[in-house]
């Protein structure tokens, strides 16, 4: 939908124009990075015309880490979904011990996600489904502090319901809007229980707001956490901190301002981060950000010892390609410095 204003003889005459919505798109995406070096995406979208409208989507990334996937969503009315997806991840990524590489770790992830019902009204949404995840681990290059110990394959069934509001006006440049998620999981490996014992069940929840105190002046402060229910976690679905991003690597991935690469903390997290963005002309911008973070095997005792902090600053450049820019931090976590450079939109 388009606009234009023309002036007459009593003032403007305002001429609204509107055209068919695009019924299919291609997108490709590039990135590089200084840990992944180039990455490359590309999605297919198509509706097809049937009574209850069926959209077909097939996405595909090439690099360090090879993601498919392919969806199925049907939308009987305008506020609700029901999809069918299947995603095949192949994940090459190293695992750091307070800042050391304590080993790297090569996987194959199966994941069959059936999403029961998706209602979406204005900017909130809740969704209900089931998955079944299948984890094939090739290679465990363990440090000389690794306990050398094999992985198993391994497989779950688990269950979600997850809520998510969001206003905000940009993705990354963010300068005004909130957002919130939560949600809730329980796994399984047989349907119902985990072997002998009940399964495990995890509770994530994420609140960001953010302020413009001026024109090229915001502030986002954000708090956010995870807990896991139960006994012996797979470590592949244990608690991992790092980056700038959730879910960048693997699915429970929070980000942690300065540390870079991802760390495996407690079962119980509950970290807050106050993020100010300051804009220089018309698309530079510099970023500073400060975490602080309690984790506890148990939650009742995030409190018994005092927080890590991490903070870190960085320069982008807003280009037609994407955020160009550097970051540089410091965690009293990993006691080291980091530098890391991008260019491009993050997938």
């Amino acid at each position: 939908v388009g606009y234009s204003l023309m002036r007459n003889h009593d003032g403007y005459m305002l001429r609204i124009t509107a055209g068919s919505k695009n019924l299919s798109a291609i997108n490709l995406g590039v990135r590089f990075d200084t840990e992944e070096m180039v990455a490359l995406q590309a999605n297919l979208r198509y509706v097809l015309q049937t009574k209850t409208p069926l959209t077909l989507e097939f996405t595909g990334r090439l690099g360090k880490r090879i993601m498919a996937k392919a969806d199925a969503v049907l939308t009987p009315v305008n506020f609700s979904k029901v999809s069918l997806s299947y995603i095949f991840r192949h994940n090459d990524i190293n695992i750091y011990n307070n800042g050391d590489r304590a080993y790297n770790i090569t996987y194959n992830q199966h994941t069959l996600n059936l999403m029961l019902m998706s209602i979406h009204i204005r900017n909130f949404s809740l969704d209900l489904g089931a998955k079944w995840d299948f984890y094939h681990y090739q290679d465990v290059l363990w440090g000389s502090d690794g306990n050398n110990n094999e992985i198993d394959n391994e497989h779950y069934y688990s269950y979600h319901l997850n809520m998510h509001y969001n206003s905000e006006n940009a993705w990354f440049f963010t300068t005004r809007g909130s957002r919130f998620d939560a949600g809730y999981a329980y796994y399984t490996d047989n349907l119902v229980r985990r072997g002998d014992e009940p399964g495990f069940g995890v509770i994530n929840a994420m609140w960001r707001t953010t302020f413009s105190l001026n024109s090229r002046l915001a502030v986002q402060p954000m708090i956010y956490g995870r807990v896991l229910i139960g006994r012996d976690i797979p470590m592949i679905l244990q608690n991992t901190i790092g980056g700038s991003w959730f879910g960048h690597y693997v699915e429970q991935q929070m980000p942690f301002s300065g540390v870079n690469n991802i760390e495996f903390v407690e079962n119980a997290l509950i970290g807050c981060q106050v993020k100010a963005q300051q804009r220089i002309m018309d698309n530079n911008y510099i970023i500073a950000s400060i975490t602080a973070a309690q984790n506890a095997a148990r939650f009742e005792n995030l409190l018994d010892h005092g927080p890590d902090l991490g903070y870190q600053a960085s320069y982008y450049y807003n280009s037609i390609f994407g955020p160009l820019g550097a970051t540089v931090g410091y965690s009293e976590r990993t006691s080291k410095p980091f530098i890391y450079v991008s260019l491009g939109f993050r997938f």
